[in-house]
């Protein structure tokens, strides 16, 4: 069975990699005439949103595992 962390990887890339190509995809529509600002605005704030949870979350969870007062890096 796949670790957990794993699969919530291959969303968080996937979801990443899907906000540059909405950027790109609006980049390249700029310059043809298109109005694809919201496109370019919406990968934005996809990559935002989701780097922000990543963040988050993972600092949530190493409070949660290290209770103890140990160093999360595992260092001494």
């Amino acid at each position: 069975m796949t670790p957990s962390w794993k699969v919530r990887r291959k969303v968080i890339f996937l979801s990443v990699f899907t906000g540059i190509f909405m950027i790109i995809a609006g980049g390249v529509g700029l310059f043809q005439d298109r109005m694809t600002g919201e496109l370019v605005a919406g990968g934005v704030a996809l990559v935002t949103l989701v780097a922000s949870a990543y963040v988050g979350f993972a600092t949530v969870d190493d409070k949660w595992h290290f209770k103890d007062g140990g160093n999360p890096d595992g260092e001494a």
